[in-house]
């Protein structure tokens, strides 16, 4: 983690399991999610992280960047004591880690805890996870026209998830290029 300059922007690495030559969904998300970000953070994109320091590392694919997720949790066990809940760790979960992967991978599975804030990016996709990991799970719907609500899909004791956060990107027309912009 870092100690920035006071006037420094917070720095933010994404990591991408696929480089911009893919072409592919997971480089796609990348791309659009350090738009958004972008300018009120620094932010970088890579397929692997390199133990550079960053305020925050948002992984995408918990099984295809399950290497810098634990490396990150590692550098930072100072931190919490423990590599779990890593501090400035978030994990994006793709269809392809909720429906095979966290099932039975043990490197997807360690991923999950070593995480501080999971991401779906469907409401229901919670739905996959284990009970003791939806309080640190939030809801960004990246696009869509029309939200079918999953009932209760995030329920834990004493409420019904309620206090998650959920957001839709959608696309903005006005701005060249893909560039989403946030809406309720």
């Amino acid at each position: 983690m870092l100690t920035p300059h006071p006037n420094a922007l917070p720095r933010v690495l994404i990591i991408s399991p696929a480089a911009a030559e893919a072409n592919n969904g997971n480089w796609h998300t990348a791309w659009r999610w350090s738009q958004m970000l972008r300018p009120a953070f620094d932010v970088s994109i890579a397929q692997t992280w390199n133990g550079e320091p960053f305020d925050v590392m948002l992984a995408l694919h918990a099984r295809r960047s399950a290497d810098s997720i634990a490396r990150w949790a590692q550098a930072n066990f100072h931190v919490t004591g423990a590599p779990y809940k890593a501090p400035g760790l978030g994990v994006v979960l793709t269809g392809t880690d909720l429906y095979r992967d966290i099932e039975t991978d043990t490197a997807a599975q360690a991923s999950l805890r070593y995480a501080s804030q999971l991401v779906v990016l469907q409401e229901c996709g919670a739905q996959a996870l284990p009970v003791e990991l939806r309080p640190k799970t939030r809801v960004i719907f990246q696009s869509t026209a029309a939200q079918a609500l999953c009932p209760n899909p995030l329920t834990r004791s004493g409420g019904d998830g309620g206090a998650f956060a959920r957001r839709k990107i959608t696309p903005n027309p006005d701005a060249s290029g893909p560039h989403p912009q946030r809406t309720r």
